[in-house]
């Protein structure tokens, strides 16, 4: 499932035109790509002041503080999968599903562990110049939210200029009003040691180079303010978010397992009474080091425990070595 992104021109023509209007275009430190992960459910057209703003999204302003937590996709644990007899084949390691975030990461993901057989993803996300989104697997073996967490950051930065000029002007307005300001203060003083044709002369003389300077400026190309960074081949090309794949081994495979289990189960590996009829035609046992005790002879016993360490099937009807017979799990 991919993530959702925003972003037609128009909207970021206003939103410049707007950061233009409101005297900040030249406070813009960061232009980044935000899947909607990251983003409180604001909306996308409405204006939204708060204090101590810090970024701006496609019309709204929004709080580097603020984060986005919501249920990004379920998928069915068991849905659409090729018709199995033995349950066995869909445990790990026959069967799993795979996480996958556009970056490459992976999070294999047993389906047994899961909570009421459904694979629940939620979306983290945060607003800042590097923004990270965590997808998280919920309710997963008991784990904690981020161990089960695909971590995605590398979001490309946008570049960005802004007129030099303006630059100039907003950092240097008090200096510039000060020379304007003391040129003229000079040029009264001199008018009145009668010394006017110099004092006009003067004041000439800086005008013409102040006019000039400013001119020069004007003629700068404009600067870099934000930086490129990453590469939005990804987003370009439509990869992005998260993958969501079931994957079993092939038919083939399942078929050896399905009739070996069939015929003889599979490893329980645990001490405890054997149960001769976990199914439904015929079971079979087989121990490690079995202890046998009943009022028999010895060699009698002996041989019981060799049965049961060597295997043996106990039939639950007239039907004795009819491995044709279906034989699920009670």
């Amino acid at each position: 499932m991919a993530s959702k992104w925003y972003s037609p021109i128009a909207d970021i023509f206003n939103m410049f035109s707007s950061a233009d209007k409101d005297n900040f275009l030249n406070d813009i430190v960061s232009l980044t790509y935000l899947p909607v992960e990251c983003v409180p459910d604001l909306g996308y057209t409405k204006e939204l002041k708060l204090k101590n703003t810090k970024a701006y999204l496609l019309g709204a302003y929004i709080d580097s503080d603020a984060t986005r937590n919501e249920s990004f996709m379920t998928v069915d644990s068991y849905t659409e999968l090729p018709n199995v007899k033995e349950s066995k084949l869909l445990m790990y390691p026959y069967y799993y599903i795979e996480v996958t975030s556009f970056d490459g990461q992976v999070l294999e993901v047993r389906p047994e562990y899961l909570k009421d057989d459904k694979l629940v993803i939620e979306s983290r996300g945060s607003i800042d110049p590097s923004p990270r989104v965590a997808y998280i697997v919920k309710d997963y073996n008991g784990a904690t939210d981020l161990d089960t967490a695909l971590n995605v950051t590398g979001y490309p930065l946008l570049p960005s200029v802004a007129d030099s000029y303006a630059q100039y002007l907003a950092l240097n307005k008090n200096q510039l009003t000060m020379q304007v300001v003391s040129q003229f203060a000079n040029g009264v003083a001199q008018s009145v040691s009668r010394n006017g044709g110099q004092a006009i002369a003067d004041s000439a003389m800086f005008a013409g180079n102040f006019i000039a300077q400013q001119r020069d400026l004007q003629g700068q190309s404009n600067s870099t303010v934000t930086q490129a960074g990453g590469s939005t081949f990804n987003i370009q090309n439509g990869i992005y978010g998260i993958t969501v794949k079931k994957k079993m081994i092939k038919e083939e495979y399942r078929k050896v397992l399905e009739d070996f289990w069939h015929m003889y189960g599979y490893k329980y590996n645990r001490v405890e009474y054997p149960t001769f009829s976990s199914r439904k035609n015929f079971d079979y046992i087989k121990t490690v080091n079995v202890n046998v005790r009943g009022q028999i002879p010895q060699d009698d016993l002996d041989t019981i425990r060799k049965v049961f360490d060597s295997g043996v099937t106990f039939w639950h009807g007239d039907y004795i070595g009819d491995y044709d017979k279906e034989n699920e799990e009670r």
